[in-house]
């Protein structure tokens, strides 16, 4: 039997009923298996375990009515042994599942041939420890419009620090559909407010770009995470982006670190109040059926 590290096991289980009458899409999960795969940002932080598996995610996260799986910054010869493991981790799961697996610059669209392929919807390279520049250049947008062009979406794991880089990448390649996860990593404890505020807005006039209403609980130097403050960042891109181009999210287990499953979920509920049930349900669960090309929930798995 597989042992959990108690980091994770003790922030749950989420209360999902807490959003009554829709169903609740989980954007941003990461599993991984150390004794399978290399991750070596994980050598860092070993209070979440070697192994974190969809035995654990159905435990923790009851009443789930899909979830995006996203690569967990593998190592690149990894990342189709990771594909493989988490299409099979998927066909574990009682709720559809899609798969955004990590961008190799020097293989594009490597996943269409790869075990687990029909699952993957998008693909990921994390950048917010790339060198200033890295995101607005050739390369990087070469690679985003093949992205397009292979017909998946982008997801953009970057800091607040890097919004004007991606305003140029999403304006560059308009035939590319972006996700920005985690509302851009903006640093509420730094008090710049504003200036994340209008980049987000900037952002949000592309059309081929949602928001990922992701954790944004772990930060550098772990301040303490303050809820009623998440709420007002969430808010904001709510009013920019609105319900039907943004979408619920976790970051699941590394948001453990700081905070619960269940908390976050209230942070986004807290910014959705006023909301209409068509709004809620967009965020909770129809922004990501049209950007991760889910099937509708009554017509079973995938």
């Amino acid at each position: 039997m597989a042992e959990y590290s108690a980091q994770i096991t003790v922030n749950g289980p989420a209360q999902l009923d807490r959003v009554p009458g829709t169903p609740v899409v989980d954007t941003h999960i990461h599993l991984w298996d150390r004794g399978r795969h290399g991750y070596p940002w994980l050598d860092r932080w070993t209070q979440f375990g070697d192994l974190v598996d969809a035995a654990l995610l159905t435990c923790t996260a009851v009443g789930l009515a899909g979830a995006v799986f996203i690569e967990a910054a593998v190592r690149p010869e990894d990342a189709r042994a990771e594909l493989a493991w988490l299409a099979d981790q998927a066909a574990l799961c009682p709720f559809p599942v899609r798969i955004v697996a990590q961008q190799l610059p020097a293989s594009p669209s490597w996943w269409t041939d790869a075990p687990g392929g029909q699952l993957v919807a998008g693909v990921r390279r994390v950048m917010h420890l790339a060198e200033p520049g890295t995101i607005a250049a050739a390369e990087f947008v070469d690679e985003a419009r093949g992205a397009g062009e292979a017909g998946v979406i982008v997801d953009l794991t970057v800091r607040h620090e890097q919004l004007d880089e991606v305003e140029f990448l999403v304006r560059r390649a308009p035939g590319t559909r972006f996700v920005l996860d985690h509302l851009g990593k903006p640093a509420p404890q730094d008090g710049g407010f504003a200036e994340w505020a209008s980049a987000v807005a900037r952002i949000a006039a592309h059309t081929n770009v949602v928001c990922k209403l992701s954790s944004i609980a772990v930060q550098p130097g772990n301040p303490p995470f303050r809820p009623e403050q998440a709420v007002d960042y969430v808010a904001h891109a709510l009013a920019e982006f609105g319900a039907d181009r943004c979408a619920y999210g976790t970051d699941w287990p590394v948001l453990t670190h700081a905070t619960s499953f269940g908390t976050w979920l209230d942070v986004v509920c807290a910014a959705l109040d006023g909301a209409t049930a068509s709004e809620r349900e967009a965020v909770f669960a129809g922004t990501a059926r049209q950007t991760y090309g889910f099937i509708t929930w009554t017509e079973g798995t995938s």
